[in-house]
């Protein structure tokens, strides 16, 4: 698996995988340009493993992909479907305050892990028609950018996208979109004191201007994703029993 580092384990559920450690995702890679690859134990499906693209958050400025957390353990439901999960690290600015001018440089960074994937699929053992995204906070806000342009930018297809609490207002997704922009799901928490509800909102709602297929689940009452936000909306969701709906979604559009 392209030289890399090669471990076993189980998600919550009980699904074992085996995990492919720090594969880098361009040449020369910076130590951040690199990402983990989780595929379920058993035979793939033809034409390999659908894929969860997932991008941590951390506010651009912080993070890993080996984040541990209730955003990582979302993410790994996807191999109790079936669904293989590449958990991407990116560059990360330095400096809050750059973060507009500077966040071209993620976004160019989830562009590659992307065309990676997609031009290595056959070594990964996965299906390059099948890759989705999902994000939390920062890492939400640029994956939904990515998608936006993938078609535009001549970028592999991605069949949809997980939006939580994100700020997509540091990406302006919304002015790339068109109609055939990925469907995206989009979880938020109302009283999210770091990424505003309203974000969201406008989010959906140039998503239902531009004719883009969506979800939106507010989150009543849920603060931010990070362990120290409480009420957090990931455990909202979860202590509601609402846990797996965008998966069931997912599995949906990419035919499982």
């Amino acid at each position: 698996m392209l030289n890399a580092k090669e471990s076993t384990g189980a998600t919550p559920g009980g699904s074992a995988y085996i995990l492919y450690s720090d594969i880098p995702y361009v040449e020369n890679a910076h130590p951040k340009q690199a990402l983990d690859l989780y595929l379920p134990v058993g035979t793939a499906p033809e034409g390999g493993w659908p894929l969860l693209l997932y991008v941590h958050g951390g506010g651009f400025i912080a993070g890993d992909k080996v984040e541990r957390g209730l955003s990582m353990e979302y993410s790994m439901l996807s191999l109790d479907y079936g669904i293989g999960l590449a958990s991407v690290d990116y560059r990360l600015i330095e400096d809050r305050a750059k973060i507009r001018e500077e966040i071209g440089m993620q976004i160019a960074d989830v562009q590659s892990a992307l065309r990676f994937c997609a031009a290595q699929a056959e070594a990964l053992g996965i299906n390059k028609g099948k890759i989705a995204f999902m994000g939390p906070s920062a890492g939400g806000a640029l994956v939904c950018a990515v998608a936006a342009r993938a078609k535009a930018e001549g970028d592999p297809p991605v069949a949809a996208v997980v939006s939580i609490a994100s700020a997509t207002d540091f990406t302006k997704a919304g002015e790339a979109l068109h109609k055939d922009a990925p469907p995206v799901y989009i979880i938020h928490g109302t009283e999210d004191s770091i990424v505003k509800f309203a974000q969201a909102e406008a989010f959906a709602a140039a998503l239902e201007a531009a004719g883009v297929p969506y979800e939106f689940v507010p989150v009543y009452g849920g603060n931010h994703t990070r362990p120290m936000d409480d009420p957090n909306t990931m455990q909202i969701l979860k202590d509601m029993g609402r846990w797996h709906e965008a998966y069931d979604w997912l599995a949906g559009i990419l035919g499982l």
